[in-house]
């Protein structure tokens, strides 16, 4: 969608900020899927039916956070001089809350003797700290927390995007889109069919290449791309309802409704403070509220807390965490290196300083 002459800056703001509180309700919409479903089902010790708990569909956040990043990370990339300062900005961006949520949960779960099948070895947690444990295929390292699980498929996307900034195919969104659309089309049939290894046919980034890619269409469509965009589009929610469920796809096409929606203006309802501030702690929220929102619960639980409300401490305690980390880790360490970085490109000759995104 083009930009009118007389649309301000400050419209473009809205949009971002809209963008921002999407993010922040995948954020709460995974950690009520973890707390209210997941752990009845798997570590409660007073287990209730949940079967049809509305919230079993919060892990469909996940799928939200992908779409987003297809949009965000290919309109970070574009403003890249470099594949290594696609790289750099990324690992400004990403380690230092990640860094912070690694150490504080395998503390806590090695502390805390209730849950046990939490906790990892010393070495699984450093080799965790790399962010690189699930991107070889094949390669099993335990992860500190099983939200992490995620990040290898970014990991994948962000491979993929600085390879395409590296060959100058970047320029050619709409062919690569393509191309990439009818060739994980291909894999999941021959996958489907027995003919090639899941490693390759059932891998992540195949399975979620459609939300990176409707991501990147969004974008396309905001800067003025038409009929093309659209065609991707649904090519990547048919791909959702015919390799997954029919619920699935039914999920994922909301979610690209919302993104229409958002970028003719209609989510405006989104732009108010609290969701702005939901989803400006959202990746640390993600990362940290896992296990650590488990361990709170086993504890309560324990000491005869069997009570409904009890869900309000972890969800309490995680965005307190989350806040810390954006607030006085996050930030100020991504200030810093920053402009350091901005140091190093002026010495070799470049004045602009980069910013996170």
């Amino acid at each position: 969608m083009r930009l009118r002459g007389n649309e301000t800056l400050d419209r473009i703001r809205d949009r971002i900020s809209e963008l921002d509180a999407l993010r922040g309700l995948a954020a709460l919409a995974v950690m009520l899927f973890h707390y209210v479903y997941f752990y009845n089902h798997n570590y409660a010790i007073h287990p209730i039916d949940t079967s049809g708990s509305f919230f079993q569909y919060g892990a469909y956040g996940v799928h939200l956070f992908f779409i987003i990043s297809g949009f965000v990370i290919y309109m970070t990339i574009r403003k890249c001089e470099s594949v290594k300062d696609f790289w750099v900005k990324r690992a400004i961006r990403l380690y230092p809350a990640y860094l912070t949520a690694v150490a504080f949960t395998f503390l806590a779960t090695s502390t805390y003797s209730g849950l046990d099948s939490l906790s990892i070895s010393i070495i699984d947690a450093l080799l965790n700290a790399t962010m690189l444990q699930g991107v070889v295929p094949g390669v099993d390292i335990p992860l500190v927390d099983g939200s992490y699980w995620s990040l290898a498929v970014e990991l994948h996307f962000y491979v993929f995007c600085g390879m395409l900034l590296a060959t100058g195919l970047l320029r050619s969104p709409l062919t690569i889109s393509w191309v990439w659309m009818v060739t994980i089309y291909v894999l999941k049939l021959l996958f489907v069919a027995g003919m090639i290894h899941p490693i390759v046919g059932d891998l992540g980034i195949v399975n979620y290449s459609n939300l990176f890619i409707a991501g990147v269409m969004f974008f396309e469509l905001k800067n003025g791309k038409r009929i093309v965009p659209h065609v991707i589009i649904v090519l990547a929610a048919a791909y959702q309802f015919i390799f997954f469920s029919f619920l699935s796809g039914v999920i994922v096409s909301a979610f690209y409704l919302l993104f229409y929606a958002l970028l003719t203006g209609n989510l405006r309802l989104l732009n108010n403070k609290p969701l702005i501030a939901l989803g400006t702690i959202s990746y640390s929220l993600y990362l940290i509220h896992q296990n650590v929102g488990y361990l709170i619960l086993h504890y309560l639980e324990d000491r005869g807390f069997t009570q409904p409300g009890i869900l309000a401490v972890p969800v309490v305690v995680s965005i307190l965490l989350a806040v810390v980390i954006t607030n006085f880790i996050e930030r100020p360490l991504q200030r810093k290196m920053l402009r350091a970085y901005g140091a190093v490109r002026a010495k070799d000759g470049s004045d602009s300083i980069p910013v996170a995104t």
